[in-house]
């Protein structure tokens, strides 16, 4: 997998293909290859049914991997997922490519643009390309942003592989393009003949190598496969690169395994079907079915129940800046009569306010009410209670709507930008209306629908308590029945998708014990834990530290051991070893757990303590560097002073010679003044300054100077710059008496910038 340095997460690529060729090489791909001449079989790589290859030229965006937006989204025959590319950056000749298995013939091809997430920018023409021949250009229109799609025919053709590339988009050419959503393709419908659209399944195929050197041998040792599904923080736009777990793993021998695991509840799954599986009885068993048109992403505890289950510090809360009016639907199991109820809400300045609800009856009789203005309380999830009173209504559904709110405004966490904050109700308050209460334990039952192994569905069942399911906590996943037996050779073991199901299945891990028989992870962990601790393991122990050293004392090492410091690999870093026989030079680092500086140890002869101390040489040269900088800084100010003294003195001696001249008379031409002591009248000739300059230069030069200033302000800057600064160029060195106006433009400049700055922050209350 790809990696890439810019972000403290979501920094891996997606899983690769053994061999795969990228159709654009990723520059920004610094993956750090732990063992770099590991075989293929040493990786978990990507095999793909329905197609040899898709490749794409980019997907996500530039500076966070965000491999649920690969090539592959695009014929997976979910419209949920798609092929994104170009989120904050521009789109102009991305590519997407299928290679396929055979040959197919047709006369046409269905495409289905993104119809989830973020899309204020779409693509508009498209060029398609078989077998890398010519291109056809086509336009795409709003079919393209349907489920059903908008269908490209064309002369009937045969290929094994097509391409799409993006041509243009509605926004065209962007100055700056943050917070340009990504576009691309939710469904590329690709169909032989008559025949349904291709679909592409992945599986990823796990590492060989080790249990290949083993083979049969391997029976002798404890045998664990872990399987980990690549999920992320379930929140837009993000969702989980791995929609379920699909993994094919080889056996050397014949054994038995355990089956354990982790699972959450899928939070994109219905609000009433998470009540269904939190055990909360719903109107078929004499409670209450509670749904929601919409709510907070991520979070099941704010799912529509929790405004029905008379606790105030639970809530239902609807999305950001949500778009549709948000509305409860709740189903009873016999009439009742409403005319009042008592809407509680949170009012803290994070939640917006409803200003109207709707209710509608079964029979479609409804009643709106306005409500009134409430304050915003100064603690977190303040709440208010709002009476609402209305003409009766009765049903055995209702559903309330709330068409109106005063919003609060927050700043969207992925855009930046303002929006109106969701809303939160605590409580609907309505008499005769409340679900049950969770049971305490999450429903153990038997499930056949939740894991495959070799196409035979696995009878297994989720052990945990409703307290970990709605904190989105794991709950553990086990057998119901006895343990698994399994033939040498190749397996492949399934998970059903948590939107299905309502569960995630997180991660899957079959583990045997010594002799092939079936042990748990626990168990082998037990006797693993007992094993370490007969180990001999050195006593390490700091004694002091900086940010370029560190030195640490050891005892007891009675054998090598690989000292490591946590900092990311560098051959700056340099060790050496202080023992009672000397001084020995460990030199520099070795790459050790993909990222850090490790050296390893030989212990000297002997049992007793010695140290070792880790420094980054490099900090010598910079050190040195410092100190000439300080004496070079020391000696500039001498330097100024003794200038500054030296013209103190100057000006100081050529007041006192002005002052002696001017106590002299001095008669002008004519007048018949005298010099004192003379009686005569002396001639003065004014003494003259350097000549006048002219008042700029030739016509020529400046405008040569001009055009040079406004094609480098042009190219800098902004194209309409270039004309502004030509002019005024011109007319500094042609005009001199224009000079101290033009001086004062940076400051008036920045000053209305300024201004500007201010006057949109008062009056659009930006984030600062």
């Amino acid at each position: 997998r790809a990696r890439r340095w810019s972000t403290v997460a979501d920094n891996v690529g997606l899983t690769e293909q053994a061999n795969d060729e990228q159709l654009v090489t990723d520059e920004s791909d610094a993956r750090l290859d732990v063992f770099p001449d590991a075989p293929t079989s040493a990786f978990t790589t990507l095999a793909l049914q329905g197609a040899r290859a898709v490749d794409v030229s980019a997907y996500g965006n530039p500076i966070s991997y965000t491999p649920e937006n690969r090539g592959i989204r695009a014929f997976d025959g979910d419209l949920e997922t798609a092929w994104k590319v170009g989120a904050f950056s521009p789109v102009d000749g991305e590519r997407l490519r299928i290679e396929l298995d055979d040959v197919i013939t047709t006369d046409r091809v269905n495409l289905v643009q993104p119809l989830v997430g973020p899309r204020e920018r779409w693509i508009t023409e498209v060029r398609l390309r078989f077998d890398g021949g010519d291109a056809i250009t086509v336009r795409l229109d709003a079919a393209s942003h349907t489920l059903d799609g908008q269908t490209v025919e064309f002369e009937s053709r045969s290929f094994s592989s097509f391409d799409v590339e993006v041509v243009e988009t509605n926004k065209g050419d962007l100055d700056d393009y943050q917070g340009s959503s990504a576009v691309g393709f939710a469904e590329v419908r690709l169909a032989d003949g008559d025949g349904p659209p291709i679909e592409v399944r992945e599986v990823l195929v796990m590492p060989t190598d080790l249990l290949d050197i083993a083979g049969e041998s391997s029976s002798a040792h404890p045998l664990v496969y872990t399987m980990t599904r690549d999920r992320t923080v379930p929140r837009p736009p993000r969702f989980d690169p791995e929609l379920d777990l699909r993994r094919r793993f080889e056996i050397p021998s014949a054994r038995s395994f355990e089956l354990e695991g982790d699972v959450r509840l899928d939070p994109a799954v219905g609000d009433s079907m998470l009540d269904v599986l939190l055990g909360i009885p719903g109107v078929a068993e004499g409670g209450v079915t509670v749904d929601a048109s919409q709510r907070l992403p991520g979070d099941v505890a704010v799912r529509a129940s929790s405004a029905l289950d008379g606790d105030v510090t639970t809530a239902w809360q609807t999305e950001l800046d949500a778009v549709q009016d948000p509305h409860l639907s709740v189903q009873l199991p016999a009439e009742i009569t409403l005319d009042r109820f008592d809407l509680v809400v949170y009012a803290d300045g994070r939640h917006s306010i409803p200003s109207r609800i709707e209710i509608i009856a079964g029979d479609g009789t409804s009643r709106t009410v306005d409500l009134p203005d409430v304050a915003d309380g100064p603690a977190e999830n303040h709440i208010v209670t709002i009476p609402v009173t209305f003409e009766p209504i009765t049903g055995d559904s209702f559903e309330l709507t709330f068409t109106a709110a005063r919003p609060r405004m927050i700043v969207n966490y992925f855009t930046g930008r303002l929006v109106n904050a969701p809303m939160a109700i605590a409580e609907l308050g309505a008499p005769g209306i409340r679900r049950a209460p969770a049971p305490e334990a999450f429903p153990a039952t038997c499930r056949d629908d939740l894991v495959e192994l070799d196409g035979v569905a696995e009878s297994v069942r989720v052990v945990g308590t409703n307290a970990a399911a709605v904190g989105h906590d794991p709950l553990r996943l086990e057998l119901c029945e006895l343990a698994l037996s399994l033939d040498p050779g190749p397996h492949e073991l399934t998970t059903a998708r948590g939107k299905d199901t309502g569960i995630d299945i997180d991660r899957v891990v079959l583990s045997s014990g010594s002799g092939g028989e079936a042990t748990s992870v626990a168990e082998l962990s037990g006797a693993s834990t007992s094993a370490s601790s007969a180990a001999d393991v050195p006593e390490i122990t700091e004694t002091s530290s900086g940010r370029d050293r560190v030195t640490v004392s050891v005892e007891d090492a009675r054998a090598p051991f690989w000292m490591v410091l946590g900092q990311s690999q560098n051959a700056g870093w340099q060790a050496e070893l202080e023992g009672p026989n000397g001084t020995v030079d460990l030199g520099g680092s070795t790459l050790v757990d993909g990222y850090a500086n490790g050296w390893l140890v030989r212990p000297p002869p002997g049992d007793g303590p010695f140290t070792i101390r880790i420094v980054w040489a490099p900090q010598r040269v910079v050190n040195a560097a410092l100190a000439v900088s300080a004496v070079a800084f020391v000696a500039a100010i001498a330097f100024v002073v003794a200038i500054s003294v030296r013209d103190r003195r100057r000006r100081a001696t050529d007041r006192s010679r002005q002052g002696k001249r001017r106590s002299a008379v001095v008669s002008l031409p004519g007048t018949g003044a005298s010099l004192p002591g003379t009686g005569e009248g002396v001639d003065v000739v004014p003494r003259l300054g350097p000549p006048p300059t002219p008042e700029g230069l030739g016509w020529a030069p400046a405008i040569g100077l001009a055009i040079v200033s406004g094609a480098v302000a042009g190219a800098v800057l902004q194209p309409w710059a270039a004309p502004i600064l030509g002019v005024a160029a011109l007319v500094l060195v042609r005009v001199r008496r224009a000079r101290p106006v033009l001086a004062l433009f940076p400051a008036v400049a920045v000053s209305v910038c300024g201004l500007y700055i201010a006057t949109q922050q008062y009056r659009h209350r930006f984030a600062p």
